[in-house]
Protein backbone atom coordinates (compact mmCIF):
# COMPACT_ATOMS: atom_id res chain seq x y z
CA UNK A 1 0.00 0.00 0.00
CA UNK A 2 1.31 3.41 -1.05
CA UNK A 3 0.35 6.78 0.37
CA UNK A 4 1.65 10.33 0.25
CA UNK A 5 2.00 12.48 3.35
CA UNK A 6 2.11 16.25 2.90
CA UNK A 7 3.03 18.46 5.85
CA UNK A 8 4.29 21.94 6.58
CA UNK A 9 7.58 20.72 8.06
CA UNK A 10 9.71 17.62 8.23
CA UNK A 11 9.00 17.34 11.95
CA UNK A 12 5.25 17.39 11.36
CA UNK A 13 5.59 14.81 8.57
CA UNK A 14 7.58 12.48 10.81
CA UNK A 15 5.02 12.84 13.59
CA UNK A 16 2.23 11.86 11.19
CA UNK A 17 4.19 8.80 10.03
CA UNK A 18 4.87 7.78 13.62
CA UNK A 19 1.14 8.06 14.37
CA UNK A 20 0.32 5.87 11.36
CA UNK A 21 2.77 3.24 12.57
CA UNK A 22 1.24 3.33 16.06
CA UNK A 23 -2.31 3.01 14.72
CA UNK A 24 -1.59 0.22 12.22
CA UNK A 25 1.26 -1.71 13.84
CA UNK A 26 3.00 -1.59 10.43
CA UNK A 27 6.43 -0.17 9.68
CA UNK A 28 6.32 2.64 7.11
CA UNK A 29 8.88 2.69 4.32
CA UNK A 30 9.68 6.41 4.18
CA UNK A 31 10.73 7.46 0.68
CA UNK A 32 10.85 11.26 0.28
CA UNK A 33 11.28 12.58 -3.24
CA UNK A 34 14.86 13.79 -3.72
CA UNK A 35 15.04 14.60 -7.43
CA UNK A 36 12.27 15.43 -9.90
CA UNK A 37 13.09 14.42 -13.48
CA UNK A 38 9.62 14.76 -14.97
CA UNK A 39 6.17 15.09 -13.40
CA UNK A 40 3.14 15.81 -15.53
CA UNK A 41 -0.26 14.20 -15.95
CA UNK A 42 -2.06 14.98 -19.20
CA UNK A 43 -4.69 12.46 -20.22
CA UNK A 44 -6.19 12.37 -23.74
CA UNK A 45 -9.89 11.81 -23.14
CA UNK A 46 -11.25 12.22 -26.67
CA UNK A 47 -8.99 9.93 -28.70
CA UNK A 48 -7.72 6.37 -28.70
CA UNK A 49 -4.19 6.96 -27.37
CA UNK A 50 -3.04 3.96 -25.38
CA UNK A 51 -0.91 5.98 -22.95
CA UNK A 52 -1.05 9.35 -21.25
CA UNK A 53 1.34 11.55 -23.21
CA UNK A 54 1.45 9.25 -26.24
CA UNK A 55 0.70 12.08 -28.67
CA UNK A 56 3.49 14.28 -27.31
CA UNK A 57 6.44 14.70 -29.63
CA UNK A 58 9.96 15.87 -28.87
CA UNK A 59 9.62 16.22 -25.12
CA UNK A 60 12.76 18.01 -23.96
CA UNK A 61 11.86 19.42 -20.54
CA UNK A 62 13.01 16.47 -18.42
CA UNK A 63 15.77 17.63 -16.10
CA UNK A 64 17.18 16.82 -12.67
CA UNK A 65 15.62 19.18 -10.13
CA UNK A 66 16.77 18.65 -6.55
CA UNK A 67 14.18 18.74 -3.79
CA UNK A 68 15.17 19.57 -0.23
CA UNK A 69 13.15 18.27 2.70
CA UNK A 70 14.04 21.51 4.47
CA UNK A 71 12.90 23.77 1.60
CA UNK A 72 10.70 26.72 2.49
CA UNK A 73 8.57 28.74 0.14
CA UNK A 74 9.08 32.10 1.90
CA UNK A 75 5.52 33.04 0.98
CA UNK A 76 3.96 36.39 1.72
CA UNK A 77 0.84 36.58 3.87
CA UNK A 78 -1.24 37.32 0.78
CA UNK A 79 0.24 34.36 -1.10
CA UNK A 80 -0.60 32.08 1.82
CA UNK A 81 -4.18 33.36 2.01
CA UNK A 82 -4.56 32.93 -1.75
CA UNK A 83 -3.34 29.32 -1.69
CA UNK A 84 -5.76 28.51 1.10
CA UNK A 85 -8.63 30.11 -0.82
CA UNK A 86 -8.00 28.14 -4.02
CA UNK A 87 -6.80 24.82 -2.59
CA UNK A 88 -10.14 23.21 -3.47
CA UNK A 89 -10.15 24.84 -6.90
CA UNK A 90 -11.32 28.11 -8.38
CA UNK A 91 -15.04 28.93 -8.19
CA UNK A 92 -16.99 27.47 -11.11
CA UNK A 93 -18.37 30.84 -12.13
CA UNK A 94 -18.01 33.27 -15.02
CA UNK A 95 -15.69 35.46 -12.90
CA UNK A 96 -13.53 33.10 -10.81
CA UNK A 97 -10.61 35.49 -10.29
CA UNK A 98 -12.90 38.33 -9.24
CA UNK A 99 -14.74 36.01 -6.85
CA UNK A 100 -11.45 34.92 -5.25
CA UNK A 101 -10.44 38.58 -4.99
CA UNK A 102 -13.73 39.42 -3.25
CA UNK A 103 -13.17 36.60 -0.75
CA UNK A 104 -9.70 37.98 0.02
CA UNK A 105 -10.85 41.63 0.04
CA UNK A 106 -8.31 42.32 -2.70
CA UNK A 107 -8.22 43.51 -6.28
CA UNK A 108 -8.63 41.13 -9.21
CA UNK A 109 -5.32 42.32 -10.68
CA UNK A 110 -3.62 41.49 -7.37
CA UNK A 111 -4.97 37.94 -7.47
CA UNK A 112 -3.94 37.38 -11.08
CA UNK A 113 -0.46 38.78 -10.42
CA UNK A 114 -0.07 36.53 -7.35
CA UNK A 115 -1.19 33.44 -9.28
CA UNK A 116 1.32 34.21 -12.04
CA UNK A 117 4.05 34.81 -9.46
CA UNK A 118 3.32 31.51 -7.68
CA UNK A 119 3.21 29.70 -11.02
CA UNK A 120 6.59 31.15 -12.04
CA UNK A 121 8.02 29.86 -8.73
CA UNK A 122 6.38 26.43 -9.28
CA UNK A 123 4.25 26.82 -6.15
CA UNK A 124 1.36 26.45 -8.61
CA UNK A 125 2.12 24.03 -11.44
CA UNK A 126 -0.76 24.91 -13.76
CA UNK A 127 -4.35 26.07 -13.93
CA UNK A 128 -6.59 23.35 -15.34
CA UNK A 129 -9.25 20.76 -14.64
CA UNK A 130 -8.69 17.53 -12.73
CA UNK A 131 -9.56 14.43 -14.75
CA UNK A 132 -10.39 11.07 -13.16
CA UNK A 133 -8.11 9.08 -15.45
CA UNK A 134 -9.51 5.70 -14.39
CA UNK A 135 -13.02 6.69 -15.46
CA UNK A 136 -11.66 7.83 -18.84
CA UNK A 137 -10.15 4.42 -19.47
CA UNK A 138 -6.64 4.73 -18.07
CA UNK A 139 -6.96 1.85 -15.63
CA UNK A 140 -3.73 -0.06 -16.43
CA UNK A 141 -1.30 2.03 -14.42
CA UNK A 142 2.08 0.83 -13.26
CA UNK A 143 4.75 2.32 -11.02
CA UNK A 144 8.07 0.73 -11.97
CA UNK A 145 10.92 0.96 -9.47
CA UNK A 146 14.48 0.61 -10.71
CA UNK A 147 17.87 -0.15 -9.15
CA UNK A 148 19.99 2.34 -11.08
CA UNK A 149 23.72 2.83 -10.36
CA UNK A 150 24.01 6.08 -8.42
CA UNK A 151 26.63 7.52 -10.79
CA UNK A 152 24.22 7.11 -13.73
CA UNK A 153 21.04 8.23 -11.98
CA UNK A 154 20.72 11.75 -13.41
CA UNK A 155 21.48 10.76 -17.00
CA UNK A 156 19.19 7.74 -16.89
CA UNK A 157 16.42 9.61 -15.08
CA UNK A 158 16.43 12.46 -17.60
CA UNK A 159 16.46 10.00 -20.51
CA UNK A 160 13.46 8.10 -19.11
CA UNK A 161 11.64 11.34 -18.28
CA UNK A 162 11.86 12.48 -21.92
CA UNK A 163 9.88 9.47 -23.15
CA UNK A 164 6.30 10.59 -23.87
CA UNK A 165 4.62 7.59 -22.25
CA UNK A 166 6.43 8.15 -18.93
CA UNK A 167 4.17 10.44 -16.89
CA UNK A 168 6.23 10.54 -13.67
CA UNK A 169 9.95 10.07 -13.18
CA UNK A 170 11.77 10.82 -9.95
CA UNK A 171 14.45 9.74 -7.50
CA UNK A 172 13.72 8.48 -4.01
CA UNK A 173 16.25 7.00 -1.56
CA UNK A 174 17.20 3.37 -1.25
CA UNK A 175 16.43 1.70 2.07
CA UNK A 176 18.74 -1.34 2.15
CA UNK A 177 18.03 -1.92 5.85
CA UNK A 178 14.37 -2.47 4.84
CA UNK A 179 15.18 -4.59 1.77
CA UNK A 180 14.43 -1.74 -0.63
CA UNK A 181 17.23 -1.39 -3.23
CA UNK A 182 15.38 0.86 -5.69
CA UNK A 183 16.15 4.53 -6.31
CA UNK A 184 14.36 5.52 -9.55
CA UNK A 185 10.56 5.57 -9.99
CA UNK A 186 8.74 5.77 -13.32
CA UNK A 187 4.97 5.78 -13.80
CA UNK A 188 3.12 4.74 -16.93
CA UNK A 189 -0.63 5.35 -17.25
CA UNK A 190 -2.22 3.21 -19.95
CA UNK A 191 -5.45 1.75 -21.22
CA UNK A 192 -4.15 -1.78 -21.80
CA UNK A 193 -1.97 -3.83 -19.44
CA UNK A 194 -0.18 -5.70 -22.24
CA UNK A 195 0.71 -2.42 -23.95
CA UNK A 196 2.01 -1.01 -20.66
CA UNK A 197 4.12 -4.11 -20.10
CA UNK A 198 5.54 -3.75 -23.61
CA UNK A 199 6.59 -0.17 -22.85
CA UNK A 200 8.23 -1.31 -19.60
CA UNK A 201 10.13 -3.91 -21.63
CA UNK A 202 11.34 -1.07 -23.86
CA UNK A 203 12.47 0.89 -20.81
CA UNK A 204 14.30 -2.17 -19.49
CA UNK A 205 16.17 -2.51 -22.78
CA UNK A 206 17.12 1.17 -22.93
CA UNK A 207 17.50 3.56 -21.15
CA UNK A 208 17.02 1.48 -17.95
CA UNK A 209 18.67 -1.95 -18.35
CA UNK A 210 18.55 -2.66 -14.61
CA UNK A 211 16.74 -4.77 -12.05
CA UNK A 212 13.22 -3.50 -11.48
CA UNK A 213 9.80 -4.31 -10.04
CA UNK A 214 6.43 -3.61 -11.66
CA UNK A 215 3.87 -2.32 -9.17
CA UNK A 216 0.46 -2.18 -10.82
CA UNK A 217 -2.31 -0.13 -9.22
CA UNK A 218 -5.19 -2.41 -8.20
CA UNK A 219 -7.39 -0.13 -6.08
CA UNK A 220 -7.60 3.55 -5.18
CA UNK A 221 -8.22 3.88 -1.44
CA UNK A 222 -8.05 7.67 -1.26
CA UNK A 223 -7.16 10.45 -3.67
CA UNK A 224 -7.29 14.10 -2.75
CA UNK A 225 -5.25 17.25 -3.09
CA UNK A 226 -2.92 18.54 -0.43
CA UNK A 227 -4.34 20.66 2.37
CA UNK A 228 -2.57 23.85 3.36
CA UNK A 229 -4.13 25.02 6.62
CA UNK A 230 -0.68 25.01 8.27
CA UNK A 231 0.42 27.83 5.93
CA UNK A 232 -1.14 30.27 8.40
CA UNK A 233 -0.43 29.94 12.12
Amino acid sequence: MWFVVTAGSRERRDAIIADIEDRTGCTVLVLPMLTDFYIDLEFPVVNADRFAGESEAGRTDASATRISEAAAGDLSTFDRRLLLEIQDGFPLTRTPYRDVADALDAGTDDVIAAVERLRDRSCIKRIGCIVNHVVTGFDSNCMVVWDVPDAELDDRGEAAGRLPYVTLCYHRPRRPDQDWPYNLFTMIHGRDADAVDAKIDELAADPLPYDHERLYSTETLKQTGARYEDLID
